[in-house]
């Protein structure tokens, strides 16, 4: 068994199974809480982690025979050899030949039809009849349908954790997030999410970018709105305007016609 993640103090939510092909293997997703981004360099980065852990990810040797990985989502059934996924990504992970394997079987991929839609060479026996893990394997590795290599290192031991696909994975700049098949990388600024994914180009330009983030203004503050006079404030005010009005009225009548001056004789 591939050893996993060092350490039940690490920041990691849920628990990985990885098995001995390198390649690894989550039964949820695992959440990584990026500290800082240490260095970079061409197609690698090393991050801290918010406990001190460190991750190094870095491209395989494209001179590789092959490359492998777990793919995106899970298949949901087959039927014939029509295979559907649940929550996959088949246009962008697979290509023609590449072979799938789950259940202990592997079939050869003849053609996709969508992102949940593949066709094999040979039905699955038995059939698959519920959501299923499965891995991907390509006979030719090349950059576009490689895999990039997961160290984790803490003290001096370092611990081979698995791979990732080139292809399938999510930024989201809102939240600050990079969903990368089973792990998720959450950073603390978007300064640090881009100088992770400057250097893995080859992963950057498969990736698909989502909630681009709202850019900061320094517009001036809204207006307070002017509260609602009520009914009875306006009724007071209403009558307080037509005493006013009387009042004049009376004024002028006064000095219109002036009040006769009474004398008196003794």
């Amino acid at each position: 068994m591939l050893r996993s993640l060092v350490g039940s103090e690490m920041c990691i939510r849920d628990r990985v199974s990885t098995q001995s092909t390198g390649v690894l293997l989550q039964t949820a997703m695992t959440t990584l809480r990026v500290a800082r981004v240490i260095e970079t360099g061409h197609e690698q980065a090393l991050l801290e982690c918010e406990d001190g852990q460190r991750i190094q990810v870095s491209l395989e040797d494209a001179s590789g025979s092959g490359g492998e990985f777990l793919g995106q989502g899970q298949l949901a059934r087959s039927f014939g050899c029509t295979v559907t996924g649940d929550g996959t990504s088949f246009e962008r992970e697979v290509q023609v030949n590449n072979k799938v394997r789950a259940n202990g079987q592997e079939r050869i991929v003849v053609s996709i039809a969508s992102r949940s839609t593949l066709v094999v060479d040979e039905p699955f026996q038995p059939p698959i009849t519920m959501n299923t893990s499965y891995e991907i394997t390509s006979n030719q590795f090349s950059r576009s349908n490689g895999a990039y290599r997961v160290l984790s290192i803490k003290g001096g031991n370092q611990t081979e954790v698995g791979s990732l696909p080139a292809s399938g994975a999510i930024v989201d700049q809102a939240n600050l997030t990079l969903s990368w098949s089973g792990l998720r990388f959450v950073f603390s600024a978007a300064d640090e999410l881009h100088q992770f994914l400057a250097p893995l180009a080859t992963m950057k330009t498969q990736a698909v970018f989502s909630s681009k983030p709202t850019p900061r203004t320094s517009a001036s503050p809204a207006p307070q709105p002017v509260p609602a006079a009520s009914p009875s404030g306006e009724r007071v005010k209403e009558l307080s305007d037509r005493l006013d009005s009387l009042r004049n009225e009376l004024a002028a009548e006064r000095s219109k016609n002036p009040a006769p001056c009474l004398l008196y004789t003794s």
